[in-house]
């Protein structure tokens, strides 16, 4: 018995599939953000004037950067939950960056003050992700999926959460 997901499918539409499949969890890497946003922003909603229709995604390379673009929505959905799950992962994640950031110290590197325990502000840290990666992301898939607006309006709220205790402390 095969278990493979792509059992069912042709040789031709297993590839197809697999690469899909790829260029999903390609599009996670925080090092593309910026060059993804801007493809799908470009071939949605306007690059050669052939922009879209929220919700309309004719031609396959407009539907795999959408698969994409909720692939990464779901990698940094962390910041459009509710804020008592959102602050849970905020918590979760900031514990990775400071474990890195102890290795490196540990190893006598420079360590960035969002890695390092003794200098990060989580609240701060919050605020910046939300409005120099999350928001504007979050804002252009909202565009696309006008259904996104209870993920959307978190985010609002969480930032101003996020402020609200980076003030306080």
């Amino acid at each position: 018995m095969n278990s493979s997901i792509f059992s069912y499918l042709s040789a031709e539409q297993s590839v197809l599939a697999y690469k899909m499949l790829v260029n999903c969890i390609l599009a996670t890497d925080m090092s593309k953000h910026l060059e993804l946003c801007l493809h799908f922003e470009q071939q949605c909603f306007g690059g050669g004037g052939h922009g879209n229709q929220a919700g309309e995604f004719p031609e396959f390379e407009q539907r795999l950067l959408l698969m994409q673009m909720i692939m990464k929505a779901a990698d940094i959905s962390n910041i459009s939950k509710p804020f008592p799950v959102a602050r849970q992962w905020a918590l979760a994640v900031t514990e990775e960056f400071c474990s890195q950031g102890d290795k490196e110290k540990g190893k006598n590197l420079q360590v960035q003050e969002m890695f390092d325990r003794e200098k990060m502000v989580l609240g701060n840290v919050q605020v910046g992700f939300i409005d120099g990666v999350g928001l504007k992301f979050w804002r252009l898939l909202h565009e696309a999926v006008p259904s996104l607006d209870e993920f959307v309006q978190n985010i609002y709220d969480n930032r101003t959460l996020w402020a609200e205790l980076s003030q306080a402390d």
